[in-house]
């Protein structure tokens, strides 16, 4: 199954040396969703993004609503509109899904009219985060599963 380009947002990364991270980002700019998709993988909320969607975390294009990068976790940094256009534009995600409030109310805002599963952010402290966040997951499968173009099925039928 041929899976479509995801573009997966959550509100902003946090370093204990934001700006060791904020020089490897400019001075690698081709390598930018790499580098963030590894820098999250390290995390409490990819450690349980990669629980809650298996193999399908290291195919999609992560990045943040916010180009802030903070120094604790606390931070909440605004997300400004046109940095998740820039990345729009950039990525051209079939799909795009976001992590928590902040990067859904931001995609909201530009009217992206393609199709958006949102879910809660995997850090949040909700006593049901585990549950929650998998099912943002599935629906995501699902939303996958419905844009695929019918040549892609391999479940058969005519």
């Amino acid at each position: 199954m041929k899976t479509p380009v995801i573009l997966g947002l959550l509100q902003n990364q946090w370093a204990k040396d934001p700006q060791r991270v904020a020089d490897m980002l400019q001075r690698r700019p081709q390598q930018r969703h790499e580098l963030i998709r590894r820098l999250l993988a390290q995390s409490v909320s990819g450690k349980r993004l990669q629980r809650s969607l298996g193999t399908l975390f290291a195919e999609i294009t992560w990045d943040d609503a916010s180009p802030v990068i903070t120094p604790m976790a606390a931070g909440r940094p605004l997300a400004p509109r046109d940095h998740v256009a820039w990345l729009l534009e950039r990525v051209r995600p079939d799909i795009v899904f976001t992590c928590g409030k902040v990067a859904a109310s931001t995609v909201r805002a530009l009217g992206w009219n393609g199709p958006h599963v949102a879910t809660v952010h995997p850090a949040a402290r909700y006593s049901d985060v585990y549950s929650r966040l998998d099912e943002g997951c599935e629906l995501l499968r699902q939303t996958i599963r419905n844009t695929l173009e019918p040549s892609d099925d391999v479940t058969g039928g005519d």
